[in-house]
């Protein structure tokens, strides 16, 4: 009983089976019925119109028939021209142009006879019909319809996969296998329509039914695989992998035929199978060689159907492989999974160099060759996907022979390919940067690269110091030798390189080499001095000084872009070495005059030479000297030493103020320019803090970066700001030069704030209470006070009809102050008879009527030289004190004062004003000149 319940249920089961398998070829019959229909009527309406098309052109062909057939030479042309069999004739072939002779003439009342033209131009030409605009109706229901209706279909069968798997309908086998001949079916359908389907030549864009089949086909595939390996563990992760990969390469290649869409689903699905696959050992190896023939089947496809997209896609996808394997390069297998990043570095690498770089610009004569933008762009890329992946395995294989040799083969790709195809010589520069990063991440942390703060501090001293050395050396000049190389030699041809390029090379060639040198010294001295890296930066700018010979006498018979930029940056070059030579066995104050002196040197050379490359080695430099006073300004540190003047810092500031001033007087010989401004610069900024150091180093018992400060301190900085402005302003009007102009302004502005702030309110004695320093008359207040003041009306005398205006009054003003705020602290001084003058000491009635003596004789003086002089200024300072010395006779010496000295305040004020409107009316209102008499007319 229960076998025949068995076997019914088993029936029954087989019933429905067979009852859903006939379901699926309803769905197919009733989908590809309509498809097939539609198809048809399409196929008869084109030929139709080709129909029409043909009927055109013969009909614009008869009348050129027609209008041949009234003469014998012109039927026999005719006939010759549309195909048909040429009538016997003794004449010569008919020339370009025939005329009609008499005989053949018409008769005089016909037409005139004329020119006939050539046969060639009484045949039409075809008439090209017009692309017919598609309208809204035909984009929805001819093409949207279709991609709609593949997406459906889709969706469609996963949904019926679904329910057949939620009813229990169908094994895990049948469902498998009945994907895979779904997947088949729409493979098949869609080739046999392509095939069948003429080309639409009057639709923009033909209805892609070919590809959306076959798309979808795919789809079902891939799922089917994917199923049977992850769901229903039918076949292993290697067989999964292998297959998943055949169907996406296999979509790929098929995108030939069916269009670009395909191809992109074909590169998404056989990237991403591997990452659809599980194993409990998963092994690197069998993906790296599977993404880099996925990449060269793309690259090839790209290639072959000139889509640009599908090239870039696939690289990107491998960079992003790049990066899953270098993340697994932590983990579990971190040995293999590195080994096998740094192998897919190398491979895809390689592959992106000939697909980007060799196959576009390979046949193209060198001389011929213009800049390649795209693949100059994925030069630099897989540069830059290089430098990173380093970086990442540096810690685990950094230094290992693995690790360089990676490093080496994606340096020398790339600098060969730069090189021998002047299209990328970006991809120089690219070799060059894999070669200083490679030495920037030996051995380091990646984590530290992306922690600029500690990057310096935290960067460990390279272990194995041979290799580091050989690896740096040997790579950076063999690079440097193919650059140069190529600009001695730019191509087989006589035509030149371009500046650009020349550029580039010469570049690669010569900073390489130096951020080799740099490297070498920060991973290994520590930032100590160490003599036989001196010696080695001394041998390359030896070399570099020999290659620039070469180029020196190459430039007699060739001065093209290429011969001069060499000669310049090996010049160049050969200063620099010897500068980092210096760097690495001087320190201090040394290293700095070292610099300014090496700058100087390429001044001269630049001057003797004519190698205008050689000026910006001189702003490099100029630069780097700038970089270390702003990271230690003291520059020869603690061992300063108490001798005033004659000390560390006159060597170390007063040289490279003289040497970039005599640099930048060298270099204007031949233009100004930003070597030319840079240099000043230095020369102004080295000269002002030689004497603001040592004013400073004097005055503190020789510590220029004491915190204290005092008057003496400040009046001196007063002074030498005033003079530095005045120095720059004489400069600017010998010769007009926005630097100086610009510096001497801001010099005075910056001088005339310091002086206000630091002498009236930081450092007065009288605000401070700090004791001045002195006797008293002969006391700190004169260098305090009574120098800047002098300083600033010399300013303010020399900048007298020089723009701007306010340079003018603000000098004038800040010395009228000055001037009037030491004359009446001298007078407490005289007063006080004690060091201590500040408020917080008692004023007699004696001082108190002598600061109105004082500012009244103050203003009297002022008005003198106001008058002998001609300065209004002077007058209005005058008429300021007088006013503000009535102010306070009125004010505070009525009610200050006591008995006789009240009244002899009163009395000299007011005898002091009369004499003064006496002054007045004599000698200022009673010069002007008489009023002209009223003219008659």
């Amino acid at each position: 009983m229960s076998r025949k319940r068995l076997a019914a249920e088993g029936v029954s089961r087989m019933d429905d089976s067979f009852l859903v398998m006939l379901g699926l070829l309803a769905l197919i019959g009733l989908v590809l019925g309509p498809i097939g229909f539609f198809l048809t009527l399409g196929a008869r309406s084109r030929l139709k119109r080709a129909e029409a098309q043909l009927a055109l052109l013969l009909a614009q062909r008869r009348p050129a028939e027609s209008a041949l057939s009234d003469s014998p030479a012109a039927r026999g042309l005719a006939d010759e021209a549309l195909g048909a069999a040429p009538r016997a004739t003794d004449e010569a072939a008919a020339p370009a142009s025939i005329t009609v002779t008499e005989e053949e003439a018409p008769k005089k009342d016909s037409e005139p006879v004329a020119e006939m033209p050539a046969p060639e131009a009484v045949i039409a030409p075809e008439a090209t019909p017009a692309k017919r605009k598609v309208g809204i109706e035909e984009k929805l229901g001819a093409h949207w319809a279709v991609i709609v209706g593949g997406v459906a279909l889709a969706f469609g069968a996963l949904l019926l996969v679904k329910y057949s798997i939620d009813q229990g309908l169908f094994g895990p086998g049948l469902r498998v296998a009945g994907g895979l001949l779904i997947g088949v079916a729409l493979v098949a359908a869609g080739e046999v329509l392509r095939r069948k389907e003429p080309p639409s030549e009057e639709s923009a864009q033909p209805a892609p039914i070919p590809s959306v089949l076959t798309g979808a086909g795919t789809v079902a595939a891939f799922g089917s695989l994917y199923a049977a390996h992850a769901l229903y563990g039918f076949i292993g992760p290697g067989a999964a992998f292998v297959l998943m990969g055949i169907v996406g390469v296999a979509t790929m290649l098929a995108a030939a035929l069916h269009g670009p869409a395909l191809a992109g689903l074909g590169l998404v699905g056989a990237l991403g199978a591997p990452l659809l696959v599980n194993s409990s050992e998963p092994s690197p190896w069998p993906v790296v060689l599977y993404v880099a023939l996925v990449c060269a089947a793309a690259y090839g496809l790209a290639r072959l159907r000139r889509w640009l997209w599908l090239a870039a896609a696939a690289a990107i996808g491998a960079a992003v492989w790049q990066a899953l394997l270098v993340s697994e390069s932590n983990g579990i297998n971190s040995i293999d999974f590195g080994l096998a990043s740094l192998a897919h570095l190398v491979v895809e690498t390689a592959l992106a160099i000939a697909a980007f770089a060799i196959a576009p610009n390979l046949a193209i004569p060198q001389g011929e060759q213009r800049t390649d933008r795209i693949a100059s762009a994925a030069m630099i890329g897989c540069a830059a996907v290089a430098g990173v992946a380093l970086a990442a395995t540096s810690l685990q294989s950094g230094g290992g022979p693995a690790w360089i040799i990676a490093a080496a083969f994606v340096a020398a790709m790339l600098g060969a390919t730069g090189v021998r195809l002047p299209a990328v010589a970006s991809a120089s520069a690219g070799a060059g940067f894999v070669i200083l990063a490679t030495l920037a991440s030996w051995g380091v942390n990646a984590g530290l690269i992306a922690a600029p703060y500690s990057f310096f501090e935290s960067w460990p001293t390279a272990q194995d110091a041979g290799p580091f050395i050989g690896f740096g050396l040997a790579a950076s000049l063999a690079l440097g030798a193919l650059c140069l190389r190529r600009l001695l030699n730019p191509s087989p041809n006589p035509a030149p390189l371009s500046f650009v390029k020349s550029a580039i090379y010469a570049g690669a060639g010569v900073l390489t080499p130096l951020g080799a040198l740099a490297l070498l010294y920060l991973r290994i001295a520590d930032l100590s001095a160490s003599a036989p890296l001196a010696a080695t930066a001394a041998g390359v700018g030896a070399v570099m000084a020999v290659g620039a010979a070469v180029f020196l006498r190459r430039r007699i018979e060739d001065s093209s872009p290429a011969i001069v930029l060499g000669l310049g940056a090996l010049a160049a070059g050969a200063i620099a070495a010897l500068a980092l030579g210096l760097v690495f066995v001087l320190s201090e104050g040394t290293l700095t005059v070292a610099l300014a002196l090496a700058a100087l040197g390429s001044a001269v050379v630049a001057d003797r030479l004519t190698i205008p490359t050689l000026r910006w080695c001189v702003l490099a430099l100029g630069l780097a000297v700038t970089g270390r006073f702003v990271y230690e300004p003291r520059i020869v540190g603690d061992a300063l030493g108490k001798t005033i003047l004659f000390n560390w810092l006159l060597f170390g500031y007063g040289i490279p103020a003289l040497a970039f001033g005599l640099s930048a007087r060298l270099m204007r010989r031949t233009g100004e320019d930003a070597p030319v401004r840079v240099a000043q610069a230095l020369s102004i900024l080295c000269a002002t803090l030689l004497l603001v150091f040592e004013i400073r180093h004097a005055l503190n018992n020789g510590d220029p970066f004491a915190r204290e400060s005092g008057l003496i301190e400040q009046g001196l900085l007063a002074v030498v700001g005033m003079l530095f402005s005045l120095v720059l302003m004489e400069f600017n009007a010998r010769r007009a030069d926005p630097l100086y102009r610009w510096a001497s302004l801001g010099f005075g502005a910056l001088t005339m704030l310091q002086a206000v702030l630091g002498l009236l309110l930081w450092e007065n004695p009288y605000v401070s209470g700090d004791p001045v320093e002195g006797g008293a008359i002969f006391n700190g207040l004169i260098l305090g006070y009574a120098l800047p003041a002098l300083a600033a009306l010399i300013l303010a005398r020399r900048a007298s009809g020089r723009p701007p205006a306010w340079r003018r009054n603000a000098a004038i003003a800040t010395g009228v102050i000055l001037l009037f705020a030491f004359l009446n602290l001298e007078l407490r001084r005289l007063f006080q008879a004690s060091p201590l003058i500040g408020f917080g000491a008692p004023t007699g009635d004696g001082e108190f009527y002598a600061y109105s003596a004082l500012w009244l004789a103050t203003g009297i003086l002022a008005l003198a030289y106001g008058i002998i002089a001609g300065s209004r200024p002077a007058r209005l300072a005058s008429a300021a004190l007088v006013s503000l010395t009535v102010v306070k006779v009125f004010l505070l010496d009525l009610a200050g004062l006591e008995g006789v000295l009240r009244a002899l305040s009163f009395l000299g004020l007011g005898a002091a004003l009369i004499g003064i409107g006496l002054v007045y009316q004599k000698f200022v209102f009673g010069r002007r000149p008489a009023a002209a008499p009223a003219s008659d007319a």
